[in-house]
């Protein structure tokens, strides 16, 4: 064989063997180390978020563990210009202090639009969904005789716009604690500004397309499921339940005073 390719086979043959005083061949008293191997990324894990926060090792991707989505701030699917609030505080604080909780949240309600600063179902929808809601607004009129609820959303594919409804809102006949909502009309607004929103279906600003609309959302509507019961109000802020995902729900006041005469700290805890 040429000289350089004796010399290469005879440098590989003292490195497998482990021969020589500076020869780094293999040491069968260190086989246990490759058992450990697929082990490995459990143990970093393991001691990244050992004691219940990290510490120690990291990830090559923190804040992300097997089988797990990040998880995302309660006050995702609040306006970044909103401050949130403790809802379990605010509703322990106020407990048991009305016992027509529903009427006095409309009082509460009366001429003013609320912005929801948490409801973890809305958040969760837009992780699956890859889509922005925010703000969810609600607006009682004057009188309380119309309710309205209008989200806006952003989608990478969809673009944006505002998604509403009208109707009714109403304390429950059979539960003072309880508030019932009937929408009969549903529009859509092209654009993702405050001025794109029409906040009601007059027919003034009705357009072709708002009559099918209507009829999609009348179909997709479950009155049965529209049922809140009412866990805290006070004079800018309230907070109830959605029963069908046991979701809390809390706004904050943004525009209007209200009616607020016998609506502060009222409660029905019903968790």
């Amino acid at each position: 064989l040429p000289r350089s390719v004796a010399h290469t086979r005879a440098r590989r043959g003292s490195h497998c063997k482990g021969g020589g005083a500076g020869g780094r061949g293999f040491d069968p008293r260190r086989a246990h180390l490759l058992q450990d191997l697929p082990r490995m990324p459990r143990l970093i894990a393991s001691c990244s978020h050992a004691g219940g926060h990290r510490r120690g090792l990291t990830a090559s991707r923190p804040g992300f563990s097997r089988g797990r989505r990040p998880r995302l701030p309660c006050s995702r699917v609040a306006p970044p210009d909103i401050e949130p609030f403790p809802v379990a505080e605010f509703v322990k604080s106020n407990a048991g202090s009305s016992t027509t909780p529903a009427k006095d949240s409309l009082l509460a309600g009366r001429g003013s639009t609320w912005v929801v600063v948490s409801a973890p179902h809305i958040e969760t929808g837009e992780r699956i969904l890859s889509t922005k809601f925010s703000p969810v607004l609600y607006t009682l009129s004057e009188d309380g005789s119309t309710f309205a609820s209008s989200v806006r959303y952003e989608n990478a594919i969809f673009g944006k716009g505002w998604l509403s409804a009208s109707g009714t809102c109403e304390a429950d006949d059979e539960d003072p604690g309880t508030l019932v909502v009937d929408f009969n009309a549903f529009w859509w607004d092209r654009g993702g500004e405050r001025s794109d929103l029409r906040p009601s279906l007059s027919r003034e600003v009705a357009n072709a397309t708002d009559s099918l609309i209507t009829a999609l959302g009348r179909l997709g509507f479950v009155k049965g499921l529209s049922k809140f019961p009412v866990l805290a109000v006070a004079e800018d802020r309230a907070v109830f339940r959605f029963p069908p995902l046991s979701s809390d729900i809390a706004i904050r006041r943004l525009e209007g005073s209200g009616e607020i005469a016998g609506a502060r700290g009222a409660i029905l805890d019903r968790r």
